[in-house]
């Protein structure tokens, strides 16, 4: 009948039900731009995982290193500096769960190290022999023999050959619930933080009515854009919010959650992870363990590779010296004071030195026969409050001077003064360590 409208589902008694589902819950399905399905990709998008890895490979490849050359002390002979081969190799290892250094030569000498991508690397064992070969884009390289390549791997149960069990594999699933945490945190407030409705009236429309009903809500009050528009309608409408509140869905315990598997898995503590994590002294704590207990034990192995693959063949030789972080002189310096305590209380010697994690005193090189000397409890003070004296001095070296004097209790004023004197002319560690020995005027021939 012509001047008869029919009444629209925004109309009273034209609508049973609809659900609004907001931008921010419609983004899910779609693909996004960033992901967490693998330990690279986690690395690339969440952030505490990315500060993870990147505090073990940054702190562990700026431990004080010396390289001999036979018996001499000299530079890093290869390219790029030692601190960036660490740090690249360290980061596979975390990531892939192996590392792989290429050897470069001109002519017959090796001048440089080319680390390689481990994700393009296949690791394989073929009789009795390791090969490498990568692959990048359509080009393949290689193979190589482990004449060629220094490679490095993460312990593993299922596999002897190849890449290892990833640190960052075992925190996937901690990285990939705070990705997802974020993610749905970006989207719920990127659309106006709206939350996801159903709305209710009487009727029964059909389905053409329903599918406009739902597109006249997700235009007229989706988006950011949207987020404070008032809309008015006519009928009798109730609006249900179906989303919970955010304050109710325990973020905070979530994320909480999250900061300490990942700091498991990567043997970094939440304190150290997050500035506002624990107090300062539960930080300095935290650490001192992170040191002793991450980083130090890694060290032997990055030393072993080196050693028995970089530089086999060669009169070259790697050893680390963590005792020159400042971290390790200040343990070394209050580990001394307490063997000083538990000595004056009573304790003896060996057993306070046992306690205190001092190499035993019969486990001690025996001097020549001409040179035994019955040590009293003050000769083993003197002995390691040198041995603090030569570190310290070695790192004050490097400072050129500006640190604080050494204060000695235990040495003889006698020996201090010959110690200064030496010191006031060194220029180079090996003349800092010539003014601590030999050691006549003690009555040692020689100082460890």
């Amino acid at each position: 009948m012509a001047g008869l409208r029919t009444k629209t589902i925004l109309e009273e008694g034209a609508l049973k039900a609809i659900v609004g589902i907001p931008g921010w819950a419609q983004g899910f399905n779609e693909t996004a731009a960033g992901s967490a399905n693998d330990p690279v990709s986690a690395w690339a998008t969440v952030p505490l995982l990315y500060r993870a890895v990147s505090l073990r490979a940054s702190s562990l490849s700026s431990v004080p290193f010396v390289v001999f050359k036979g018996d001499q002390e000299v530079d890093w002979p290869l390219e790029p500096d030692l601190q960036s081969i660490i740090y690249a190799l360290e980061l596979g290892l975390l990531l892939t769960g192996a590392a792989y250094g290429l050897k470069q030569y001109v002519g017959r000498l090796m001048t440089s190290v080319q680390v390689l991508n481990p994700t393009t690397v296949t690791w394989s064992h073929k009789r009795g022999e390791d090969h490498f070969t990568q692959r990048v884009g359509s080009q393949t390289y290689g193979p190589w023999g482990p004449d060629m390549v220094m490679a490095l791997r993460e312990p593993s149960m299922t596999a002897d050959t190849g890449a290892g069990l990833a640190p960052a594999q075992v925190a996937l699933q901690a990285s990939k619930l705070r990705f997802n945490m974020d993610e749905f945190a970006s989207q719920f407030f990127a659309n106006g933080a709206q939350p996801q409705t159903l709305i209710t009236t009487t009727g029964n429309p059909g389905t053409v009515e329903m599918e406009r009903a739902q597109n006249f809500f997700r235009r007229r009050m989706s988006g950011v854009g949207n987020a404070w528009r008032a809309l008015f309608l006519r009928g009798d409408l109730k609006i249900t919010t179906l989303t919970p509140e955010l304050k109710s869905m325990g973020m905070k315990e979530l994320a909480a959650h999250v900061a300490l598997d990942i700091g498991a898995a990567l043997g970094v503590p939440r304190s150290v992870l997050e500035s506002d994590a624990a107090n300062y002294a539960t930080s300095q704590t935290d650490m001192q363990s992170f040191w002793h207990m991450t980083i130090r034990p890694r060290l032997p192995m990055y030393e072993n590779a080196i050693n028995m693959q970089l530089l086999a063949g060669t009169d070259y030789t790697l050893q680390f010296a963590p005792e020159q972080l400042d971290v390790f002189q200040e343990d070394e310096t209050i580990r001394a004071a307490s063997l000083l305590q538990l000595v004056q209380a009573g304790v003896p010697l060996d057993d306070a030195m046992l306690m205190l994690g001092y190499d035993p005193i019969e486990n001690r090189p025996e001097p020549e026969a001409e040179q035994v000397v019955e040590e009293e409890p003050e000769d083993a003070l003197v002995e390691s409050e040198l041995a603090t004296w030569q570190r310290y001095a070695l790192r004050n070296l490097s400072k050129n001077g500006k640190s604080r004097p050494f204060v000695a209790e235990h040495i003889p004023a006698y020996v201090v003064h010959e110690i200064d004197s030496r010191l006031a002319q060194a220029q180079s560690p090996d003349e800092v360590r010539a003014a601590f020995v030999p050691r006549k005027f003690l009555g040692w021939e020689s100082y460890p």
